[in-house]
Order: structure tokens, then C-alpha cells, then sequence
């Protein structure tokens, strides 16, 4: 078992999260050389403190993040209140979503940040509980009301959407937001969406806009069907069920259906299976601006709609109305897609990115604009490119590849009279009850051990004696 990585240190906010009660108990072996190179053990309480993330969703200006306690943190613009902490002023680092209202005593388990749909700084975001209600803040389109509780057009805290009507009694399990309508499937497969209908986007086999949720149909394609996983794109929505099919609704000018047609559809159509998709089984489906993809079992990829700028990866600009292969053959020798991101927001050139097997990162299409693909270029790429930094990112270790006990957050000092010597090679056990640290030259004599996880510390009085080799042990006492 790993020790947890800790994405966000510290949240600006009345209610953070308190800094942990360091200690130290003992520590072992509690003597060495003058000269450093003592390997110790100190046992204690190291929890290291901070928001451990367990589910993060970016929008166009703005992202949010679930913690392990099921709370709620925001990032970024602020214009629509879709940081969800009672103001409308944007922030550089991550604010508590508000608890005060609809979400006190809730447990998060998934969040989904909109994209706008112009440079404006308003916004959207979603959540599910643990109980399976949805609540939704902030605010982007005008012609509607997308907070889902078919009274509020905007709220800079948490609202909760409406059960009374085809939700009542439902458990939501995933939720999917987009600049002007949301969607979710619950434990039965079931999908219900909300929001502007244009197109036919929330699949009800209208286009009459929806203040709170409705089903989506189920008398055609999606009979007896029990959908996994949804995505709410720019003016569609696609959903994979549990046979591994896909199923698109909404506008399809772009071909973004998938169905071999330019024709938009007021209700669910299957997604092609008569060409690359015959036989595979689909485990996850990411809908965005007049183009989908979707991931197989086996970690392939397949994209279909607009190609203007290489979108679906295929070495091509040829749009396409049915899925296409993308092409993987500089995706890390024998590594496997895990998950796929198509983008949305403003204008129609956009770009894609997927992560593979072994935690690597890649996008393709759109480049130009602020270099959206990662690969230190402006130059627009027709098949998946790595991401990178000046750094290099993905030559770091990911999750996966981190040593047993790996933590950087703790510092461990031995000092006598100001003088101070770091234990440095600080290893935290996955329980966080001991460390070991190797120790560094220091004068002779008893000194104190400090623990420091950067917000608090805790020091143990004359806990390790140095002693110079050579000269008698002169049974010296604390």
C-alpha cells in the first residue's frame, strides 16, 4: 500500500482542514557518530495533513476536486459563483464548497465542472452524494435554468436538484456537466438529463428546455439497456451501457453521433458498429464540441465527428461520421489507453487527450491556441503526441511506480544550542506511526528531534546523542 499523495496542501477557507497532532514517541537507535550516517527510527503520529484527492474535474476557467472525506474544493473564475463558496471572486488556490446549507452532513463521491460556452468567466459545476442526490452551483447559460430545482437561474452555493418528479426514489451513481445542460444515469442504468434542449440534447424527445430533470427516452435504442457511464458534450450527450455500445443523442451537424449520419436526433441512436467498432466492447465515452471518443476494453481508441484540426487522432482532417481507429503507434511501446477527454468551450477547432497504462499523457488536434496539446509546441498534431513539461513530467514516477512509504512533506531536525543537523532520506510508512531518516554531522552531545510536516511540528528534548568516534564513552546523561 502506498502512502497517500497529498494533491492539495492547504484550502483557503474558515472551515480547512485542522493541522495534524504530530508526535513522537521514541526514537531508535538513540545514538551515533558526530560525523552523520546514523540510520534512525522514529515512531510517533506523522499523518501528514492537507485534502487527500480521490476524484478531480476541470471546466474551461475553472476545476474542482473531492477529498477522501467526500468535501468539495474549487479553483479558478468565479463570475457564476461556480466555486461554490458563497462569493463571486475567482481564486488562485482551492476554497471549501459551502457545507452550510444543502450539503451539510453530505459525503461527495463525484464532481463534474462545466465548460462555458464563450470567455466568460461564469461557470457550472455538479456533484452526487453518497446517498445518490445530485446538487448543482454557479451559473453559465441565460436561457435557462441549469441548477436543476426548476426555481434558482444561479446560486454561488450548493442547490439541490429536484426529486419530486423523475427522480424520486432514484440513486444517482455519475454525473456529467456541460455549458448549457447536465446529465446523470442512475443504479438502474437509467439516464435524466436537464437543462437548454436545443437539438434535442437531453435526449426526451423534445427540444423543450428542462428546469429540472427529465428521463431520457427509453422506447428505442435504449430498451432494456443499462447504461455505465454518460457525457454531456457541447450540443449532444453519448453513453456507454453495459454490453460495451455506445449511444449518442442531440445535435449532429459534425456527424458527432456517430451514426453515419449528418441528421441530429431528439432521442438515443446507436453509435456505428458495422466498421472498427465490430465486436469491441466500449468502457468509456467522452463527448465534447462536434466530435466523441470512446475507449475499448482492450485500451484502444476510436473518435468520430468533426476532424478539422486532427481531433479524432487519425492522421487525417477528414471528418468522419462513424468511429475511427486513432492511431496509437507512438502511445508507449505495447501500452494500453486507459481514458479518454475530448474538449469543449469556445470555437470549433478542438483537441483531445488520453492517458495510458502506465500514467503517460497524450492529446491531439487543436494546438494553436495556447498550446493546449502539452508538448512544448503551437503546432497542431493529427495523432496522439505525449504531453510534457521543460521537466518532463511523464519521465517522473507516477502513483503506481512510487516506492512503498514515499513522502517528501515531512522534515526531520536534530539541534543543541541552534545548531541544527537535518535527518535527511525521510521514509514514511504507509501507517504514517514511524519514519526512518539517515542523520547528518552535528557537534557532540544530546540534541533535539523536530518533526515538521509544514504546518505544525512536534519535538521530542534531548532525544538522540551524537558522540565522536575515538573518544571515550564518558557515560554521559540527559
Amino acid at each position: 500500500m502506498l502512502a497517500p499523495i497529498y494533491v492539495i496542501s492547504s484550502v483557503v477557507s474558515n472551515n480547512s482542514p485542522s493541522a495534524s497532532a504530530l508526535s513522537i514517541s521514541s526514537v531508535y537507535v538513540d545514538r551515533g557518530p558526530t560525523s552523520g550516517g546514523t540510520n534512525v527510527t522514529i515512531t510517533g503520529d506523522f499523518t501528514t495533513p492537507g485534502v487527500r484527492v480521490t476524484q478531480i474535474s476541470t471546466g474551461q476557467n475553472h476545476a474542482c476536486a473531492i477529498d477522501s472525506d467526500g468535501k468539495a474544493y474549487c479553483w479558478g473564475a468565479n463570475s457564476g459563483g461556480q466555486l461554490g463558496n458563497n462569493s463571486y471572486s475567482a481564486s488562485l488556490v482551492p476554497v471549501a464548497v459551502d457545507t452550510s446549507g444543502v450539503l451539510n452532513g453530505k459525503t461527495l463521491v463525484q464532481i463534474s465542472a462545466a465548460t462555458n460556452s464563450n470567455f466568460s468567466n461564469s461557470g457550472l459545476t455538479c456533484a452526487i452524494d453518497s446517498d445518490g442526490k445530485a446538487y448543482c452551483w454557479g451559473e453559465i447559460a441565460t436561457e435557462g435554468r441549469l441548477l436543476g430545482d426548476g426555481i434558482t437561474d444561479s446560486s454561488p452555493v450548493p442547490i439541490a436538484v429536484d426529486t419530486s418528479g423523475v427522480l424520486n426514489g432514484k440513486t444517482l451513481v455519475q454525473i456529467s456537466a456541460n455549458f448549457w445542460h447536465i446529465c446523470a444515469i442512475d443504479s438502474d442504468g437509467k439516464a435524466y438529463c436537464w437543462g437548454i434542449n436545443t437539438g434535442g440534447r437531453l435526449g426526451d424527445g423534445s427540444t423543450t428546455n428542462a428546469s429540472v430533470p427529465v428521463a431520457v427516452d427509453t422506447s428505442g435504442v435504449l430498451d432494456g439497456k443499462v447504461l455505465v457511464q454518460i457525457s454531456a458534450g457541447q450540443d449532444n450527450t453519448c453513453a456507454v451501457n453495459s454490453d460495451g455500445k455506445a449511444y449518442c443523442w442531440g445535435g449532429n451537424s459534425s456527424g458527432q453521433l456517430g451514426n453515419n449520419s449528418t441528421t441530429g436526433s431528439l432521442v438515443p441512436v446507436a453509435v456505428d458498429t458495422s466498421g472498427v467498432l465490430s465486436g469491441e466492447t466500449l468502457v468509456q465515452i467522452s463527448a465534447g464540441r462536434g466530435t466523441a471518443c470512446a475507449i475499448d476494453v482492450n485500451g484502444r481508441a476510436y473518435c468520430w465527428g468533426r476532424n478539422s484540426v486532427g481531433q479524432l487522432g487519425n492522421n487525417s482532417t477528414i471528418s468522419s461520421l462513424a468511429p475511427v481507429v486513432v492511431d496509437t503507434s507512438g502511445v508507449s511501446r505495447s501500452k494500453t489507453l486507459t481514458q479518454v477527454s475530448v474538449g469543449g468551450g469556445f470555437g470549433s477547432d478542438i483537441s483531445a487527450c488520453a492517458i495510458n497504462s502506465s500514467g503517460k499523457a497524450y492529446c491531439w488536434g487543436q494546438n494553436s491556441f495556447y498550446g493546449r496539446l502539452g508538448n512544448n509546441s503551437t503546432i497542431n498534431s493529427l495523432v496522439p503526441t505525449r504531453v510534457h513539461t521543460n521537466a518532463d513530467i511523464n519521465d517522473l514516477p507516477t502513483v503506481s511506480q512510487l516506492p512503498e512509504g514515499y513522502d517528501v512533506s515531512i522534515v526531520v531536525i536534530f539541534d543543541a544550542g541552534g545548531i541544527q543537523a537535518e535527518c535527511i532520506n525521510v521514509v514514511v510508512a504507509p501507517d504514517e506511526r514511524s519514519l526512518t531518516c539517515t542523520t547528518t554531522a552535528h557537534p557532540a552531545g544530546w540534541v533535539n528531534v523536530t518533526v515538521d510536516n509544514g504546518i505544525s511540528s512536534f519535538t521530542l528534548i534531548d532525544a538522540f546523542e551524537y558522540y565522536e568516534i575515538g573518544v571515550p564513552d564518558t557515560g554521559s546523561v540527559r
